[in-house]
């Protein structure tokens, strides 16, 4: 009997499960028309084009007749071009005089890479950092890193990766200050070579990581400190359980669920290009590349950028709100 309604349960949860992942997968496909739209007008009423971009077209056919559909229908445009958009094609850039696709394809790479280690620091530091408080709370180092990090998360992220570079770079000297290094021949000798490569990367990823973790730690500590007042938990102590136990079994499992939704889009923000850090630290990401473009009115390169700066966020953040609901159905199985 206890077995049947487990099952029922179960099935239940799944046919929710289900019936959710529909639901964020139509508003993902909503959210990407909208964004195209918004894209589409903006660079049809976008107000002057620079002489060199209008130099540029006279010597590429591909422009040429994308200035000839002008005189098409403002529907059939916005049907081609919506269509261009949802296949990656945004013509040719103005400054780079390749196919937009192709120089996303060079760059987005780093990004990826750039992203998923800056996401991992920031994530093992987070529960690091709010594990150590929880176990100490009420004690000064709790109030410390409090204190800390809301000070931190106060600070301009460029002036926190500026005044790294003050201290490790011009002061101490035993980091770079940018670019991630010559691409030649590493000598036969791998481990020096991805060394050298590692150290351009420290202070970016350094500078990223405490922006993030300062914004987390409160998140996610005070999730902690609202789960351990629930009636479960002052059970599970009443009961005699081992307050070790507790936390990493209870309270921290049931503090990541919101956790994973901010964590969601912070991946999407850093996936789609870290605008001001890349720039700063010249780093031949998504970031740097958009930053360009947007000064040299290099406008299809500012839309296929942004453009796969949208799918990327609304695919982290669909991940997230997906890991999420799974974690709460574990959960309430539990």
């Amino acid at each position: 009997m206890i077995a049947g309604t487990g099952e029922y349960q179960e099935a239940k949860m799944n046919k929710s499960f289900i019936l959710f992942l529909f639901r964020r997968i139509f508003s993902a496909l909503l959210s990407i028309i909208i964004i195209l739209t918004i894209v589409f007008l903006m660079t049809r009423f976008v107000p002057g084009v620079s002489s060199k971009a209008i130099q540029s077209r006279a010597e590429n056919k591909v422009l040429i007749e994308e200035n000839q559909q002008r005189g098409n229908s403002f529907f059939i445009e916005y049907i081609s071009s919506v269509t261009n958009f949802i296949r990656l094609d945004f013509g040719y850039s103005h400054d780079y005089h390749q196919p937009v696709t192709k120089i996303i394809k060079q760059y987005f790479p780093f990004t990826l890479f750039f992203a998923l280690t800056i996401f991992f620091f920031q994530i093992i530091f987070t529960i690091g950092f709010a594990l150590l408080s929880f176990t100490l709370r009420s004690n000064k180092l709790d109030t410390f890193f409090s204190n800390l990090f809301l000070s931190l998360y106060s600070v301009p992220t460029f002036i926190i990766g500026i005044s790294l570079i003050s201290i490790f770079s011009l002061f101490l000297g035993i980091l770079p200050t940018s670019g991630t290094g010559s691409y030649e021949s590493y000598d036969q000798d791998f481990l020096i070579y991805i060394f050298e490569k590692v150290k351009y990367l420290i202070l970016p990823v350094a500078t990223l990581t405490i922006t993030g973790v300062s914004y987390y730690y409160k998140f996610l500590r005070e999730m902690m400190d609202e789960v351990s007042r629930k009636q479960f938990i002052l059970a599970l102590r009443a009961a005699g359980k081992d307050e070790r136990s507790i936390l990493l079994k209870n309270i921290l499992p049931n503090s990541l669920s919101p956790f994973i939704s901010n964590a969601g889009i912070e991946l999407g923000l850093l996936l789609s290009g870290s605008l001001i850090v890349e720039f700063l630290f010249g780093l031949p990401g998504m970031g740097r590349i958009t930053v360009v473009a947007i000064l040299n009115r290099d406008y299809p390169l500012v839309v296929g950028c942004t453009v796969v700066a949208s799918f990327v966020v609304l695919f982290a953040n669909m991940t997230a709100d997906i890991v999420r609901n799974r974690l709460n159905i574990r959960l309430e199985m539990k």
